[in-house]
């Protein structure tokens, strides 16, 4: 028995998860029905987190509201198969923990057809992908992943059933997972192994082949996958990871399309498919805030939010007296000697950073807030109840002076420079930042 149903049964889980996670070749099905010509394959994948899109540039483009929204506008046009192809989070903690439990349930709201598993899932641990596939029920796929004793661990394939303009359509869904993105991520476990993703795809060729539309989820990089689309021509669709953040070109091998749709929840593609082998369309499109916001994950993200703050996460992060031995004095004690450059300041969006938090309420979010707050890594630092350190003050810069400010003697020498900014202004968060003209925004 494998270590994921031993754990199922210890913890007393329902018949029906140990159905879905053992690995007799299951089936799962959803019917939908549609006179749309069409059936759209809508992917996505190595979401790593992006729940919401995080950034203080404008238009920031992402987040799981806006990709269900999308998906409801597309349902309303006709069928579709929901997929992603795994790394829902980076695994780095407990945060992500519970960033991978709400993104299960927000693909379950969306009704999602198959997920991926990839090495950084994994790295969540088995018992945690158990209470995960407990609370979806979007089967999580993996072929080629089993126990150390080489019992599967997680559904092969999945099919699922579509009627298209009066016509029964199936599609089958299989997933495996690269052994070297595993290696190279240094991720090793004695509680299963990473089978050859040809052999496991071999066993399972005669009843995917009985389907219209086999599609293979290969985490793994490019020229891995177009590797797995020579070697097995039937399949029809390939959708691959670690293609890098923007969406890769379609990629024909044969009559085998390939495909990526970038990472961190910025973009969904979507493959339409009419009565050919290939895909009529291939589009890949941007979560802009013009596709709205679905309800139901805005829902769970607030929930989300909240647990951060019940499990109190903000106020775990480690913290280490300032190398100057100085305190915090907070942007105001500034004023009465710096008058101009107080004004500059307050002017400034820096001045009301942590309101930007609050109007999204990830105000104690771990992952955010310490780009908008002053000192937060240190024993004096923002804290609950210490408002006069709430957004980045003059302090992130100039280091706490509150001895200076009490004695008027030489403060600390200013951090300056590109270097100064680039902690929080990356490119993920802030693509559009150029020292230059930002300096000239703030300079004083």
């Amino acid at each position: 028995m494998s270590p994921l149903l031993r754990w199922l049964l210890a913890a007393a889980a329902p018949l029906s998860l140990l159905l879905v996670l053992s690995m007799a070749p299951a089936i799962v099905t959803r019917a939908v029905s549609s006179s749309a010509g069409e059936l759209r394959i809508v992917y996505a994948g190595e979401t790593l987190g992006y729940i919401s899109p995080c950034g203080c540039s404008k238009p920031m483009i992402g987040g799981m509201d806006r990709r269900g929204a999308l998906v409801q506008r597309l349902r309303r046009s006709g069928p579709l198969l929901l997929i992603d192809t795994g790394d829902l989070t980076p695994a780095s903690g407990r945060q992500d923990e519970i960033k991978a439990d709400t993104l299960a349930r927000m693909f379950d709201a969306m009704a999602c057809d198959a997920i991926g598993i990839g090495e950084k899932d994994l790295a969540l641990g088995l018992p945690a992908l158990a209470q995960l596939q407990a609370r979806t029920r979007t089967p999580f796929l993996a072929a080629n992943v089993r126990d150390a004793s080489g019992n599967p661990l997680f559904l092969p394939y999945v099919v699922v059933r579509r009627t298209v303009q009066g016509k029964a359509q199936s599609a089958a869904i299989a997933a495996v997972l690269s052994p070297s993105e595993a290696r190279s991520a240094g991720f090793v476990s004695d509680e299963f192994r990473i089978d050859d993703p040809d052999r496991a795809l071999d066993a399972i060729k005669p009843a995917m082949m009985k389907t219209n539309l086999p599609i293979l989820l290969y985490h793994g990089p490019r020229d891995e996958a177009v590797s797995a689309a020579r070697r097995h021509p039937w399949i029809r669709m390939v959708l691959y990871a670690h293609g890098g953040d923007a969406p890769a070109p379609p990629l024909r091998i044969g009559t085998t399309v390939l495909l990526c749709a970038g990472s961190k929840g910025k973009y969904v593609g979507v493959a339409s498919f009419g009565k050919g082998r290939s895909p009529s369309a291939v589009r890949h499109m941007p979560l802009e805030e013009r596709w709205g916001s679905d309800g139901r994950i805005r829902k769970l993200r607030t929930a989300y939010q909240q647990r951060l703050i019940d499990e109190r996460l903000l106020e775990a992060i480690p913290r280490t007296p300032h190398p100057s031995g100085q305190e915090y004095a907070g942007s105001q004690a500034c004023r009465s000697c710096h008058a101009g450059a107080y004004d500059v300041w307050r002017s400034s969006r820096h001045a009301v950073a942590m309101d930007t938090l609050r109007a999204e309420g990830a105000d104690r979010d771990p992952e955010c807030v310490p780009c908008h707050v002053t000192g937060l890594q240190s024993t004096g630092g923002y804290a609950e109840g210490r408002n006069h350190l709430a957004h980045v003050g003059c302090e992130s810069c100039h280091g706490p002076a509150a001895g200076h400010a009490a004695t008027g003697g030489d403060p600390l020498p200013a951090r300056s420079g590109p270097e100064a900014c680039r902690a929080c202004h990356v490119p993920d968060h802030s693509p559009k930042f150029q020292y230059d003209a930002y300096w000239s925004r703030i300079r004083h």
